[in-house]
């Protein structure tokens, strides 16, 4: 199992899943809001080499798999260590979990203002007017935080948590009808997922959310 960056999701791994298991994620078009925050631009590259088919591109193609192998590495290393979290700090993580999912699902800009640091936050932030302006919210029933492990820590006091939760992953629109509404969620499963959650004490001894990253099985294509 690797990890991945994400540029939006405080709730769950991808929203709006409709009717697939986790492993699968049915994302419309529309929705997916995932795509375009990865760790080297590798559809960018790719679509450069073939555009530009001369003898380096084999070689920049070689680089990218190489980095990609790289980046596995080190994610699989981050996931080898984990321990319990003290009590003080699982107790503040909970808090601060379910208040950061309850906002996701509300499109309360305030209190994830609050909940998150400010780089994360202007991330979610452009995440938030888009559903805005779209009229829709990402729903999260039966969400349920089972289990949490601590992992190596990050640079700058940050702290690394292992997340297991499930939740019943789903838009709703206002601008919908009823049916419609409830067909989306009847049509969506109780899923379970897993994320890692960078978060950092503030100089209020708050814990703030700075980071969310899916952990997803280990394959070739799924660096994002």
């Amino acid at each position: 199992m690797v990890p991945l960056h994400v540029q939006a999701r405080a709730g769950g791994n991808y929203g709006g899943g409709g009717s697939d298991s986790t492993s699968t994620w049915n994302r419309s078009s529309s929705d997916e809001y995932y795509d375009d925050r990865r760790e080297f631009d590798r559809p960018r590259i790719i679509t450069g080499w073939r555009h530009n088919a001369t003898g380096g591109g084999f070689g920049l193609l070689v680089a990218v798999i190489a980095i990609k192998r790289l980046l596995q590495r080190r994610r699989q290393n981050l996931l080898a260590n984990q321990t319990d979290l003290p009590p003080t700090l699982a107790a503040a993580f909970e808090t601060l979990f379910y208040e950061v999912e309850a906002a996701w699902t509300r499109n309360d800009l305030t209190s994830l203002h609050r909940l998150m640091g400010p780089g994360y936050y202007q991330y979610q932030r452009c995440i938030i007017i888009g559903f805005m302006i779209q009229r829709k919210f990402n729903e999260l029933d039966s969400l349920h935080l089972i289990s949490l492990r601590q992992l190596d820590n990050g640079p700058g006091r940050a702290i690394n948590i292992l997340v297991t939760a499930q939740a019943r992953d789903y838009f709703r629109y206002a601008n919908k009808s009823a049916t419609f509404n409830q067909q989306a969620k009847d049509s969506a499963y109780i899923e379970r997922f897993q994320e890692i959650w960078t978060v950092k004490w503030d100089a209020q001894h708050q814990l703030r959310c700075h980071q969310i990253t899916a952990v997803q099985p280990d394959t070739d294509d799924n660096v994002r």
